[in-house]
């Protein structure tokens, strides 16, 4: 990398972690989330010291958890249960959505075998990451939004076996000005073949896009998820999420978790 190129990352992750550290949330809700994250301390609630370590971590290196990326609880409360299913390679994530979490996964790599793929939308997000990522198992692959209207997304959960058939059909371009819209329907990321997993994954986490097109995932992805796959779901309660996974799968909730002072929640579930 050029030096010019060497500055401007920089900066840029300087901006970024001012940005996540000042604007994002209220004393209220920063102070809830400090009293969860305290109390599930105190009480070893999801309690493995792997994922403690990468924690500690993550924050010496100016890594935070708030409004604008995952829970510290919900990061936790995930790789508790992931790291309980015991296997001898690499556990596999797909992550719809990069950012601190991302960052994250490559310390955490540091401490046990994973392979992260990462979906982002934004480019010049995308490229950040795939800079600042170091283990070469965290892939950053960028991928376009996408839209489809309401009748065909449902015609990709009524037959999820032709699901990337209607998507491919049928997807159209979005303006980049609505991407960080909460309303946006029926968007989700243009995955190329290449783009799909090689191996079988573990386990999801689904922190992106806007919009209830965030649960195309699961008809998209249906050949991929099977009985055991872990899936996390950021700000679950935002669209029925649950329910269209429901029409799709069985599963269990193993942790849900909303807050008072934000509108923020996630879960943490397993299918069955």
């Amino acid at each position: 990398m050029d030096i010019k190129k060497t500055v401007f990352y920089r900066v840029l992750r300087q901006i970024y972690f001012i940005t996540k550290r000042v604007i994002p949330q209220n004393s209220a809700s920063a102070e809830e989330y400090n009293q969860e994250n305290k109390k599930d301390r105190e009480n070893n609630t999801f309690y493995n010291s792997i994922t403690e370590s990468a924690i500690k971590e993550f924050k010496t290196q100016k890594g935070v958890f708030n409004d604008f990326s995952l829970a510290e609880s919900s990061v936790r409360a995930f790789c508790y249960h992931l790291l309980m299913q015991k296997q001898s390679s690499a556990y596999h994530i797909c992550e719809f959505g990069g950012g601190q979490s991302t960052i994250f996964w490559d310390i955490l790599s540091n401490y046990v075998g994973i392979k992260v793929t990462t979906y982002e939308h934004d480019p010049e997000w995308a490229k950040y990451l795939q800079e600042r990522i170091i283990n070469k198992d965290i892939l950053i692959r960028y991928c376009k939004l996408m839209q489809v209207e309401d009748d065909l997304r449902e015609r990709m959960f009524s037959n999820p076996s032709e699901s990337i058939q209607v998507w491919d059909s049928s997807k159209h371009d979005i303006s980049p000005d609505q991407f960080k819209n909460p309303t946006l329907r029926g968007a989700f990321y243009n995955l190329q073949p290449s783009d799909f997993p090689k191996i079988n994954i573990d386990a999801i986490v689904l922190d992106g896009p806007h919009g209830n097109g965030r649960s195309i995932c699961f008809p998209v992805f249906f050949k991929y998820i099977k009985p055991g796959t872990l899936i996390l779901v950021d700000d679950y309660h935002h669209y029925p999420f649950l329910d269209d996974l429901k029409r799709l799968f069985k599963f269990d909730i193993l942790e849900e978790r909303r807050y008072q002072n934000s509108n923020k929640g996630w879960v943490v579930l397993r299918i069955v």
